[in-house]
């Protein structure tokens, strides 16, 4: 819910400087998406790390349009052609959001039979948080069931687990955990920031935009909505 109004807190800041009204071809004018810019911090008072995020979300749509076959487009010119101040690298990584074809070159670049390759596996598959994987216990992983109970800041709430993601756990051999043993050992701040470093280094590697963990949370998210399911059904 909470990234459900910032979606349409952001449309409406689009409206308001009136990135709807433009055609198509319109739309992939850098010059056109420069006006944007512009009017959103001259007009709107957005910060540039707030503009990002906007620009992010007209991405999302564009590429939503697309899937549907209600847009003739499905990328817009890339966020170099029209810079935009930030403060760190970080904030601009952290509001990229992969394309299918980018995710399954970076999983590739990662062997599943790694704690960091695979817990980005396990994220690419389920949508879930970071620190929600990472602090998945032996309890917590119902292979019977095909549940996983995630813990995060929204508090705990179960999920189904695909068969990929059973595949990925038999693999690394979870029924051997006790209730209350980890998955991934190491303390979580260490290990997140390991698995943030993992991804950017494979994302290199393969020669893609780098990434974040929430990019891929984000891409699963798309994924689910052109499936028909609810927001509410999925954002926790």
């Amino acid at each position: 819910p909470v990234s459900l109004n910032k979606y349409k807190c952001d449309a409406k800041s689009l409206a308001q400087v009136g990135a709807f009204d433009l055609t198509a071809v319109q739309l992939r004018q850098v010059p056109e998406l420069k006006r944007i810019r512009d009017e959103l911090q001259s007009k709107l008072g957005r910060k540039p790390v707030t503009i990002h995020g906007i620009f992010a979300v007209l991405r999302m749509i564009v590429r939503h349009g697309h899937d549907r076959g209600t847009w003739p487009y499905a990328t817009l010119p890339r966020n170099r052609a029209i810079p935009l101040a930030s403060k760190k690298g970080t904030e601009v990584r952290n509001r990229y959001t992969p394309t299918e074809d980018e995710i399954a070159r970076v999983l590739g670049a990662m062997s599943p039979f790694t704690p960091t390759g695979l817990a980005v596996h396990l994220l690419a598959h389920t949508g879930a948080r970071l620190g929600e994987i990472a602090k998945l216990t032996g309890q917590s992983i119902r292979m019977s069931q095909r549940k996983l109970t995630l813990d995060g800041k929204t508090g705990p709430r179960t999920v189904d687990a695909p068969e990929t993601v059973l595949s990925l756990l038999q693999a690394a051999k979870v029924d051997s955990l006790g209730a209350r043993d980890r998955l991934f050992n190491d303390p979580v701040v260490q290990f997140s920031k390991d698995v943030r470093t993992a991804i950017a280094e494979a994302c290199e590697s393969v020669e893609v935009p780098v990434f974040t963990p929430n990019g891929l949370r984000r891409r699963k998210a798309t994924q689910l909505l052109q499936l028909g399911l609810a927001p509410q059904d999925y954002e926790a």
